[in-house]
């Protein structure tokens, strides 16, 4: 306030300084004030610093304000809002103040002006106020295509820029306000049954003034075949490369297709073409940056019946930066164990779905560390470094984006970064993905180990164990209420590595940031019929898609669906056809564990398997491998001499066989497998027929792991050569024991052992490996008898 008196008193002497001279010439004493008369009077200036000029108030804002000001003498000082008197304040002490309710404001622009009640002299400001939401209508456009890829959701809306966002059943869309209308990237509806689905959606502008939820009822009605019209190249509806390929199909050979750019089909002829047969491709060139509304007829078929639009984005420009970024879990600059860093930020509108990677390298190379999609001008990454050790160490971190066209930004640092030492899937909080009130074991991997367990149903009082030490095994349950046991959505915290299983279904492990994805998938084996799928993500709110290809026409389609809220855990019991691969998907990472039934849903204990991302090079013990996309190069590599297997065309509704693993004779399918594209390999071994694992990838490897239940044996590979040791409970470590070399020379062939302790490893027993490694073990305690990965750390 010093400051501003003083400035203010600056400003009198120059305005003085300005105009209170006349020059040496006379002047007529009538025509001076008071003040230039007599120096003594008292100065009537006076000036609002509260308010700032052009402050806006919203719903946010608080009810009330304070105009606040400096005058210089004094006296009454009257307030006006829009040149009416609104009231009056005391000069005291050089400052003024009257508190005002924002609710006397019109919507808009206001003046508020300050002055003496005896001087002509005033002080204007202009504010805002900002309370009313905008509106929008949505457009009932019928779907009447089944292989409906392309629908978009239109409407009206009254505020240019303002965020759209909604939901067509349960399918998340989002868009901005441009012109007066909006229009929603293309969804692929060609799951959805003719029926009538509801879509919603609200409208909310940069003040936070949201409308109220519209609602309109969305047909979908493909009785009477129709023309099919979807963009073929490029399929998204995005591009840059000045034209745009369109496909129509529910046509026949000499129908005439007309493209038009207005929704009439009256005007705006753009191409007139004729089919050569139940289907047509043809080109329409859009040179020009910007957005192009596609309207067709087909009048042999539907006489003047007007489809569309097909919305297409011609995008020229490479894309922006982020306005801001963040790091935490770990937090920048710090020193962790946790190698999933997770991003969060702020973009410009332009970018909303542009694909945003992080990088740990300056010149954006290489795999991304992280890879998410711009949605309401915010994104939230989840990366993950290495767990084998690989990249502890400083890291540093860079964002690139990839718009939906396919421009490429630059590569941008972020100022952020952290150092990671004594990492592994071990070291991460744990999420139970299953269980009510189900025993649940947990051994510890390092001394002065402290354990927070979070109950779901309980989270302000969590209960601790501890401190352990290295091997110990604990139960997890109430001290004072034994009975009161592990559910689902429960939260284990450690100070240290920790390896956590539960029983009942399968002997689940926890879901980890760690082993999270975008994109899972696995062989249906057997039981489609009563599998029980569990999603939860870690990161973000998640649009989630189970798919398979039903009708073997090489393409996923969509059997169930489901938006998973962060930290939430939604059950799907969906019907997958036995004897193919199948598919989840998500916009966000999420963990996925899968569980089935063999006697009709009566008990989920059978093939239980915590799904673990596809990756181009993994490693595990062998049955069938899977893709995530067509056209995969495949080379899986058994420890056995001469048990090599590979696919030049590995597509998504394939299975590569690398034979079922039997249990006498582990390390025989002890398996690496190495493709141009991401893939995951499934075990379900023989004997009891009820045990399932999965594969990992190498960077997910580790040194360091533990058991929490007995086992009949422990399953132990290696890429490369290396020794393991083994601690008993309450015994010194015994080692090195040399990992059996593969039988033949083929360098990709991993290395393996067979830990049995004579038919019994008791719960507490530590392994450990002088090269990072992958290891199972078979529960033969926890009831369900399951083979289940085990997660290490490497310190």
């Amino acid at each position: 306030m010093f400051t501003k008196l003083i400035r203010f008193y600056l400003l009198l002497i120059i305005t003085i300084g300005l105009y209170g001279c006349g020059g040496g010439q006379a002047e007529d004493p009538s025509l001076r004030s008071i003040n230039d008369i007599n120096p003594e009077a008292p100065n009537y200036a006076v000036q609002i610093t509260s308010p700032a000029n052009l402050t806006t108030y919203t719903p946010a804002s608080p009810t009330s304000f304070n105009l606040q000001g400096i005058c210089l003498a004094d006296g009454t000082i009257e307030i006006s809002l829009n040149a009416t008197p609104l009231g009056a304040t005391s000069c005291s002490s050089n400052l003024f103040s009257l508190s005002i309710n924002r609710s006397i404001l019109n919507e808009g622009l206001n003046s508020l002006t300050a002055s003496y009640t005896i001087s002509s002299l005033t002080t204007t400001i202009l504010v805002r106020k900002d309370t009313t939401a905008p509106s929008l209508t949505i457009t009932a456009n019928p779907i009447n295509q089944s292989n409906q890829t392309s629908y978009a959701i239109q409407g009206t809306c009254s505020e240019e820029g303002a965020l759209i966002s909604g939901n067509l059943q349960g399918i998340p869309f989002s868009d901005r306000c441009t012109g007066g209308v909006f229009s929603s990237s293309p969804m692929d509806l060609s799951f959805l049954a003719d029926s009538t689905y509801s879509a919603s959606a609200q409208i909310e502008d940069s003040n936070g003034n949201l409308s109220p939820v519209v609602n309109e009822n969305i047909v979908k009605d493909t009785t009477s075949p129709l023309p099919s019209f979807a963009f073929f190249n490029p399929a998204n509806g995005f591009g840059n490369s000045g034209s745009v390929s369109i496909e129509v199909t529910n046509i026949l050979g000499g129908d005439d297709i007309f493209t038009y750019s207005d929704s009439s089909c009256s005007s705006g002829l753009l191409s007139s073409d004729t089919s050569g047969g139940t289907s047509h491709i043809y080109s329409l060139t859009t040179v020009t940056e910007g957005k192009y509304y596609f309207y067709f007829t087909v009048p042999n078929q539907s006489g003047a019946t007007c489809f569309g639009p097909l919305v297409y984005e011609e995008d020229l420009t490479a894309p922006n930066g982020p306005d801001t970024i963040s790091m935490s879990s770990p937090n920048n600059g710090e020193t962790s164990s946790d190698a999933t860093p997770l991003f969060t930020g702020t973009i410009s509108a332009t970018e909303n779905g542009s694909e945003i990677q992080v990088f740990n390298n300056d010149t954006c190379t290489g795999t991304p560390k992280g890879v998410s999609n711009i949605q309401q001008d915010e994104f939230t990454i989840g990366a993950s470094l290495a767990l084998d050790g690989s990249e502890n160490g400083y890291n540093e971190f860079y964002v690139r984006l990839v718009d939906r066209a396919g421009n490429i930004g630059t590569c941008l640092a972020t100022n952020l970064s952290y150092t990671l030492s004594n990492t592994g899937l071990a070291n991460l909080p744990k999420l139970a993905m299953v269980g009510v009130d189900s025993v649940t074991k947990l051994i510890s991997l390092e001394d002065n180990n402290e354990i927070t367990w979070i109950k779901k149903s309980d989270p302000n009082n969590p209960i601790t164990f501890g401190p352990l030490s290295e091997g110990d095994v604990i139960y997890i349950e109430d001290p004072i209420t034994p009975s009161e046991k592990v559910d689902a959505g429960d939260i284990i915290e450690s100070t240290g590595a920790t390896y956590v299983v539960t029983s009942g279904y399968g002997t689940a492990p926890w879901a980890s940031e760690a082993y999270s994805g975008k994109t899972f998938t696995s062989y249906q084996y057997r039981y489609g019929n009563d599998s029980k799928i569990y999603v939860t993500s870690l990161v973000a709110d998640s649009f989630v898609q189970i798919k398979q290809d039903v009708d073997d026409d090489g393409d996923l389609d969509t059997i169930d669906y489901a938006t998973v809220q962060k930290n939430e855990i939604v059950e799907f019991s969906p019907v997958i056809a036995d004897g193919k691969p199948f598919q989840i998907v998500s916009d966000y990472s999420i963990n996925v564990y899968y569980v089935s039934s063999s006697n009709g849903g009566t008990t989920f204990d059978k093939d239980a398997r915590v799904l673990t991302p596809a990756a181009t090079d993994i490693i595990g013990f062998s049955w069938y491998i899977t893709s995530i996309e067509n056209d995969t190069t495949v080379s899986a590599h058994r420890h056995q001499t001469g048990k090599n297997f590979s696919s030049n065309d590995l597509d998504i509704n394939e299975v590569l066989d690398v034979e079922r693993t039997l249990k006498s004779n582990l390390i025989d399918y002890a398996t690496r497998v190495i493709a141009d594209k991401p893939v995951s390999m499934l075990q379900i071994a023989d004997q009891d027929g009820v045990n399932a694992s999965p594969s990992l990838p190498l960077t997910m490897l580790a040194t360091h792991f533990g058991i929490p239940a007995n086992a009949d044996y422990i399953g132990i590979i290696a890429p490369t050569s290396g020794n393991y040791y083994y601690t008993l409970p309450g015994n010194a470590e015994v080692g090195p024991i040399a990992l059996t070399a593969p039988g033949n020379t083929d360098p990709n062939a991993p290395h393996a052992a067979v830990f049995t302790n004579a038919g019994l490893v008791p719960a507490g027993t530590l392994i450990r490996c002088d090269t990072p490694c992958f290891m199972i073990y078979d529960d033969e305690e926890l009831g369900d008898e399951d083979e289940t990965l085990m997660m290490g750390f490497s310190p």
